[in-house]
Protein backbone atom coordinates (compact mmCIF):
# COMPACT_ATOMS: atom_id res chain seq x y z
CA UNK A 1 0.00 0.00 0.00
CA UNK A 2 1.29 3.56 -0.78
CA UNK A 3 1.88 5.82 1.79
CA UNK A 4 0.36 9.31 1.78
CA UNK A 5 4.19 10.66 0.77
CA UNK A 6 4.51 8.90 -1.50
CA UNK A 7 0.91 9.46 -3.45
CA UNK A 8 1.73 12.99 -3.18
CA UNK A 9 4.90 13.21 -5.23
CA UNK A 10 4.62 14.91 -8.75
CA UNK A 11 5.28 11.78 -11.51
CA UNK A 12 7.66 11.33 -13.17
CA UNK A 13 8.26 12.56 -16.85
CA UNK A 14 8.24 10.34 -19.82
CA UNK A 15 11.80 11.05 -21.05
CA UNK A 16 13.18 10.13 -17.46
CA UNK A 17 14.97 6.94 -17.12
CA UNK A 18 13.70 4.31 -15.01
CA UNK A 19 17.23 3.49 -14.13
CA UNK A 20 18.73 6.50 -12.34
CA UNK A 21 22.81 6.57 -12.18
CA UNK A 22 22.85 5.22 -8.69
CA UNK A 23 20.96 1.72 -9.55
CA UNK A 24 23.44 1.24 -12.51
CA UNK A 25 26.03 1.69 -10.44
CA UNK A 26 24.75 -0.51 -7.97
CA UNK A 27 24.13 -3.31 -10.52
CA UNK A 28 27.54 -3.17 -12.20
CA UNK A 29 29.62 -3.51 -8.60
CA UNK A 30 27.45 -6.41 -7.85
CA UNK A 31 27.95 -7.98 -11.07
CA UNK A 32 31.57 -7.07 -10.87
CA UNK A 33 31.31 -8.55 -7.14
CA UNK A 34 29.36 -11.80 -8.19
CA UNK A 35 32.05 -12.33 -11.56
CA UNK A 36 34.58 -12.16 -8.69
CA UNK A 37 33.23 -14.80 -6.70
CA UNK A 38 32.69 -16.97 -9.31
CA UNK A 39 36.05 -17.02 -10.95
CA UNK A 40 38.01 -17.89 -7.68
CA UNK A 41 35.54 -20.77 -6.97
CA UNK A 42 36.02 -22.05 -10.28
CA UNK A 43 39.69 -21.28 -10.57
CA UNK A 44 41.25 -20.60 -7.18
CA UNK A 45 39.41 -23.55 -5.42
CA UNK A 46 40.98 -26.65 -6.89
CA UNK A 47 44.90 -25.23 -6.34
CA UNK A 48 43.76 -24.60 -3.18
CA UNK A 49 41.51 -27.22 -1.60
CA UNK A 50 42.35 -30.44 -3.24
CA UNK A 51 38.43 -31.82 -2.61
CA UNK A 52 37.67 -29.83 -5.87
CA UNK A 53 40.64 -30.58 -7.72
CA UNK A 54 39.55 -32.61 -11.27
CA UNK A 55 40.79 -35.88 -10.95
CA UNK A 56 42.53 -37.65 -14.04
CA UNK A 57 39.15 -39.67 -15.55
CA UNK A 58 37.34 -35.83 -15.89
CA UNK A 59 40.16 -34.74 -18.14
CA UNK A 60 39.92 -34.80 -21.65
CA UNK A 61 42.92 -36.46 -23.76
CA UNK A 62 42.20 -34.96 -26.78
CA UNK A 63 42.38 -31.63 -25.74
CA UNK A 64 46.02 -31.93 -24.02
CA UNK A 65 44.91 -32.88 -20.66
CA UNK A 66 42.82 -29.80 -20.38
CA UNK A 67 39.88 -30.28 -17.57
CA UNK A 68 36.05 -30.20 -19.30
CA UNK A 69 34.41 -27.38 -18.31
CA UNK A 70 30.74 -27.47 -19.62
CA UNK A 71 28.97 -26.76 -16.39
CA UNK A 72 31.01 -23.93 -16.08
CA UNK A 73 30.90 -22.22 -19.19
CA UNK A 74 27.11 -22.43 -19.37
CA UNK A 75 26.80 -20.21 -15.95
CA UNK A 76 28.21 -17.55 -17.67
CA UNK A 77 26.26 -17.45 -21.30
CA UNK A 78 23.62 -14.75 -20.93
CA UNK A 79 20.12 -16.00 -20.86
CA UNK A 80 18.30 -14.97 -24.08
CA UNK A 81 15.49 -11.62 -22.74
CA UNK A 82 12.03 -12.18 -23.86
CA UNK A 83 9.42 -9.65 -24.18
Amino acid sequence: MPTPELLLERPHGRAEPLISRRMWKHVIVQGCYQLFWLFLIIYGAPAQLPAFAVSASHRAPAEGGRPRMHSCVACLLPCPLRD
